[in-house]
């Protein structure tokens, strides 16, 4: 996921939207089973897979947005939760 196909991908691979701007460069990743978030060097928070319980996967990096008055540094992630 997150990659301009939807094959397989079995080595961890860099995503060109975190490459190719420098202010999205991600700092921190985490991967589940079924979603992942990234915090990049200006602390905004990605995510991309499915997020929801119904409806469509998000196969590429989606803005989160502003989750709080702080700054998010980094991002854990459970089998059922974020």
């Amino acid at each position: 996921m997150g990659l301009t196909d939807q094959k397989d991908q079995f080595v961890p691979k860099e995503l060109p939207i975190f490459t190719s701007r420098p202010h999205l460069k991600a700092t921190r990743i985490a991967a589940g089973a079924q979603v992942s978030f990234a915090v990049t060097v200006s602390t905004q928070t990605y995510c991309w897979g499915k997020y929801k319980t119904m409806g469509d996967a998000n196969m590429y990096p989606k803005y989160v947005g502003p989750l709080s008055l702080c700054s998010l540094f980094s991002v854990v992630l459970g089998l059922c939760r974020t």
